[in-house]
Parts: structure tokens; sequence; C-alpha cells
């Protein structure tokens, strides 16, 4: 032990340098590269078996044709350049309560060649979706509905709602990179919320997708009788584009109905509807860094509530003004009643 100690005081210098230039090697090696090098698949068993055993990364480079959805109740990361195909009315993916679905790569989710019926993309009931690159395009889910509570989010309200991404329940879509085009709907061509659903947005594009209402993006809270609640914030913007999607009526970039959104980065332009081609919305948050323009007829809602709800959303300087004309007020209250008590005396 001696021999060895004095050995690690003479050469101490030497074995930190050593362990620093190997340190990059040693690190390609651990368990986390392991996984990361992934698990390639090539058809709907492989694939499905691959995500039941979970927390791994999947590659596909080929075409997978799948004939029913798969539900995802872990974390899974997909990615490669392959696609993924679906039919028979159905999505490609459906995550879960404690599941997780990354996506990333230059992977495509679409529908069947020359098929003709609905596909949609991914429906996320609660859990996560996050999206760090691919393709959800070419879906089509324009169903109409069959139940009367569609308007109301009940049991049909999936229903021609979301053509590429359906968010539902507890759902959360986080949106960093990739491409969500070329689908359609009869609401939310590219991305639809409901209730407590969440899109929130850094970056990527959301491009040329079609609905009667948002062409892309719908955000809808639940309704209680006469009475609206449900999310708050059910779409955020940081960055990343929404243009070139079109409506039939109302909205073609985004459509609010009694959700709040907020949009404070990126851009939202050359959409197109018969009313309010950029942004339609009762409630909305919106600050400089936010880019609305070139959308026809109109870049907001013809009824200008998103400047009635810009001036009552407190913000910290708001906060401030506030609490500055509240001490001014005590202040000159307090001195009003000390002249007053003088008088009296």
């Amino acid at each position: 032990m001696k021999k060895l100690g004095k050995y690690l005081l003479d050469y101490h210098y030497i074995i930190i340098i050593v362990v620093v230039l190997l340190f990059p090697l040693v690190q390609s090696f651990s368990f986390q590269n392991l996984w990361m090098r992934g698990v390639n698949v090539t058809n709907e068993f492989e694939l499905r078996a691959a995500i039941d055993l979970g927390d791994r990364l999947i590659v596909i480079n080929d075409m997978i044709d799948l004939e029913s959805y798969i539900q995802i109740t872990n974390h899974v990361t997909i990615q490669g350049s392959g696609t993924i195909t679906v039919a028979d009315q159905h999505r490609h993916f459906i995550v879960e309560d404690g599941g997780e679905l990354t996506l990333q790569g230059n992977v495509v989710l679409t529908r069947k060649n020359d098929y003709t019926g609905h596909g949609g993309g991914v429906s996320v009931v609660s859990g996560a979706f996050i999206m760090k690159g691919g393709y959800i395009t070419g879906n089509d889910w324009w169903i109409m509905p069959e139940a009367a509570d569609f308007w109301f989010g009940g049991t049909g309200a999936n229903s021609g709602n979301g053509g590429g991404v359906i968010l539902s329940g507890s759902g959360v879509f986080r949106f960093y990179q990739g491409t969500i085009s070329e689908n359609r709907a009869i609401h939310g061509g590219g991305v639809y919320t409901i209730g407590f659903g969440r899109l929130i947005m850094h970056g990527g594009y959301i491009s040329d997708n079609q609905a009667k209402l948002g062409g892309g993006v719908y955000t809808a809270g639940y309704f209680m009788g006469n009475l609206p609640f449900g999310s708050t914030n059910g779409f955020q913007m940081y960055g990343g584009r929404i243009s070139n999607n079109v409506a039939q009526f109302i909205g073609g970039g985004v459509y609010e109905n009694w959700s709040n959104i907020g949009l404070y980065g990126g851009q939202i332009s050359n959409n197109n509807a018969t009313s309010d081609g950029g942004v339609y919305a009762l409630r909305a948050n919106i600050n400089t860094q936010m880019r609305i323009f070139n959308n026809e007829p109109t870049n907001f809602n013809d009824t200008h509530h998103l400047l009635f709800w810009q001036i009552i959303t407190p913000t910290p300087f708001r906060l401030l003004v506030v609490f500055v004309v509240a001490i001014i007020g005590y202040i000159h209250e307090t001195k009003c009643r000390t002249r007053a008590s003088r008088t009296l005396s």
C-alpha cells in the first residue's frame, strides 16, 4: 500500500492527464451510449416488441405499415430515415398515462400509399409527445361526427379533430424541431388541443394543413352546462412557424375557443381563411417578440379581443405599476386622514 501511495503521489500529474484524455473514450462505452445506439426494426411486429420493452432508442430506416395504432405507456424514442404508415381509421400512436414518445431524425408518419380511408398522426391522451425532428404529413382525419356532443368535448370529440396531432386529457406536446404539414381535419388541420391538453411550441413548422376551423392549430376548453372551463394556456408559442395553412371558415393559422393562448415568439404568416386568416382568439397574451403578418383576410380576429386581454394580463411591469399606485394612494389617504383629525381637534 505504501508503494502504491508513493507511486500515485509521484506520478499524479501524469495520471490526471491520462484520465482526462481517456475520458471521452470511456464515456463512449457507457451504458447510456449503448442505449443510444438503439435497436433497428424493419416491420410492425419488431416495432411493437421494441416499444413494449420501453426505455430505448428505436431506429427505423425502412417502410413499416401499421394495421392499427400502437399504444405508448413507457418512454420510447424513434429516429431514422424510414416511414411509418397507418390505415383503417387509426392513429399511428396513442400516448397514454406514463408514456413519453420522442420523435427525431427524419422519420415520417403518414398514411399508406393509395389508401383512401382515414389515418391520423399522434394522439396524446396523457403523458407527453416530444418532437425533435421528423415529419407528420399527409394524414386525413376529416371525419364527420356521429355523436351529438361532438361540439362540447364529449365522446365524439376526437372525430374529425387533429389531422397531425390531437391532445386531450392531460396530454402535453413539446415541439422543438420537425414539420407537421399537409394534414387535414375538420378542426385543427395540424394540431388540436382540448381541455387540459397543451401544445408548447419552441420551434418547428406547422404548414400547409387544412381544416374548417383552425387550419394550423385549434385549441379548445371543455364546457359544463352553459359555462366554459378548461385549459389555461392550451397553446404556448415561443418559436417556430405556423404558415401557409388554410381554414375553410375561421382561423387560418390559429383558432382559440374558450382556451387561453400565449404567443411569445416565432411567426404566424401567410395563412388564409374566409375570416381571420391569421389568429382568431378570445383570450390571448402576445408580446413584442411575436410576428404575425401577411395573413388573409386579417392578421387578428376583427373583434379585437386580443387588445383587451393584452391590457389585463398580469406582467411584472404592470404589477409594479399597480403596487406603486397603491402606495401613492395609501400615502395620500393617510395625509388626508391626518389633516382631517387635526381640523376636528
